[in-house]
């Protein structure tokens, strides 16, 4: 699978938004990793619209703490 190795210094950062014209759902995904990237490394996805679905809401609970 598809991965990152990274330090217990890495910081990810995820936004959301919808397009202009309601059409897709964009999402930058930010890996920030001061020990193993030069600078911040930003990824970005897009999932368009299906008609008669609604997105639901997903709270996400920060993890603390040593895995």
């Amino acid at each position: 699978g598809k991965g990152f190795i990274n330090t217990s210094n890495v910081v990810t950062i995820e936004r959301y938004w919808k397009s202009a014209d309601g059409e897709r759902l964009d999402m930058e995904l930010t890996v920030v990793d001061p020990y193993l990237l030069r600078k911040p490394l930003a990824i970005y996805y897009s999932w368009l619209s299906i008609p008669d679905q609604e997105l639901q809401e997903y709270i996400c609970e920060a993890i603390s703490g040593e895995r």
